[in-house]
């Protein structure tokens, strides 16, 4: 019985696993399209992303900030979004990331250039959908470097409180479960 109980938390976590798993991809600073998800999303998503590249002529940037000040670029040159993939003309400033992070705030400077975040993608699971993430510019042409995401989807409190109903009841089953014992008796 044991054992059976053992096998079925095992297969349950081996189930679990892929459904949280991180999708790893790379954008260029100086493409329109940016880069699309292979999987389809819904709900809450937490992105990392880091790396830095240049926009109007030699200014460094990282996702949010131009590295040079410190300062959050509310101009041209900031991270975007869209379920579904860019059309040809890119990212655009009403798709900014920063209209959609959980708690509203974009995060601090980071000096490593590297930030992580929970983006509410406001898709049910019935109209899940690829996600594509670029900077929004007006001009790519003088743009330069490339920065690297990884995104994965964030379980809903629902999916969280089935799995450890699940936990308890195999640890129930294992509690309960009455093991025989045999006694050796000598004529």
């Amino acid at each position: 019985m044991k054992k059976i109980l053992s096998a079925a938390a095992v297969a349950l976590l081996a189930t679990a696993a892929p459904a949280f798993a991180a999708e790893n991809l790379t954008a260029a600073f100086n493409t329109p399209t940016g880069a699309t998800t292979t999987g389809t999303y819904f709900g809450q998503v937490r992105v990392t992303v880091s790396g830095t590249g240049f926009s109007n002529g030699n200014t460094v940037n990282d996702a949010f900030y131009q590295t040079v000040s410190q300062a959050r670029n509310s101009g041209l040159y900031q991270l975007a979004y869209t379920a579904g993939s860019f059309a040809s003309t890119g990212a655009t400033r009403n798709q900014a990331v920063a209209n959609s992070i959980l708690d509203g705030m974009v995060p601090a400077y980071s000096a490593n250039n590297t930030y992580s975040f929970v983006l509410n993608t406001g898709l049910s699971q019935a109209n899940a959908s690829v996600l594509s993430f670029g900077v929004a510019d007006d001009n790519y042409r003088d743009n330069g470097g490339s920065y690297t995401f990884s995104v994965s989807a964030v379980p809903e409190p629902a999916t969280w409180g089935m799995m450890l109903m699940g936990f308890g009841m195999i640890g129930f089953g294992l509690r309960s479960y009455k093991r025989s014992s045999t006694k050796v008796t000598y004529a």
